[in-house]
């Protein structure tokens, strides 16, 4: 008798070689800006030189009882009343909604901050940002701030947590092609990270907007372990840590792409929407 695994195992991921001091990014290339394009590939060259695959095992975080204090991330059952994802007075009660649940994980919570949407998927939305593993910020705030010119860094504008809210939307089946996985807050180290500088454009709701920011690659450990939740509904949403002020780590996170297995009938390919 075998029992079907929802692990997903031998996935190659690119991590950053150990020897690496930093990585750059600074858009794709495009015949339109020539003179733009020949430094986006110098970065991408340079990216990519310095990437070395390994092969790791993703498990299942839905049958191990992990929780947020320990592994940095949480599966929330989340049912929304939002009907227009680009609706300025919904998104405000989607935030309302979720203020809700971060107050049970940090009750001494003062304030939030929130930062704009990112969608994924669809038209209008950004792809899924595929087998790159990384921290969207260094976790050193002040040489966040000074890469993107946000000037010095006062004790009273570094946040004391970073996290990120992350879900499905505008899907009838589950998602199954594009899932996010997110690596254990607890295998987090200084080590690990590489300096990563971006100065992008995206799609947000208000439209193209430029992205300058420090963010981290990773260099692969051994000891590292990797999550996901299978089958993740539009009635959930996953909560996870971008940035702790405190050093008790973040969860280093990506998209993987799964191929499509013989009997799998038909799926809704992913749509999803994450906010800071």
């Amino acid at each position: 008798m075998t029992t079907e695994t929802t692990d997903i195992v031998g996935y190659s991921l690119p991590f950053t070689k150990a020897s690496c001091p930093s990585v750059s990014f600074s858009g794709m290339p495009s015949i339109w800006a020539p003179l733009r394009s020949i430094r986006q590939i110098k970065d991408l060259a340079g990216m990519i030189m310095n990437l070395e695959k390994q092969a790791i095992e993703i498990k299942d975080a839905r049958k191990l009882g992990l929780t947020y204090t320990t592994s940095g991330f949480d599966l929330k059952s989340m049912k929304s009343e939002i009907t227009d994802w680009d609706n300025e007075e919904q998104l405000s009660n989607y935030k309302k909604e979720v203020e809700d649940h971060l107050r049970v994980l940090h009750p001494k919570v003062k304030r939030f901050f929130w930062m704009d949407f990112l969608k994924r998927g669809g038209p209008t939305g950004n792809p899924p940002a595929v087998d790159g593993p990384h921290l969207d910020y260094f976790q050193d705030w002040s040489k966040c701030n000074a890469f993107a010119g946000r000037g010095a860094t006062e004790a009273s504008d570094i946040p004391s947590i970073v996290l990120g809210v992350w879900r499905p939307v505008m899907m009838k089946k589950p998602i199954y092609d594009f899932p996010l996985v997110y690596m254990d807050k607890r295998d987090y180290n200084d080590e690990v990270a590489v300096p990563f500088y971006q100065h992008f454009t995206h799609m947000t709701p208000q439209g193209c907007e430029s992205c300058k920011n420090l963010a981290s690659h990773i260099k692969y450990d051994q000891g590292q372990r990797w999550y996901y939740h299978s089958d993740m509904k539009t009635d959930e949403c996953v909560i996870f840590t971008h940035y702790s002020h405190d050093g008790s780590g973040a969860n280093v996170h990506c998209a993987v792409k799964r191929p499509v297995e013989e009997g799998k009938g038909e799926y809704d390919t992913r749509r999803s929407i994450e906010n800071r």
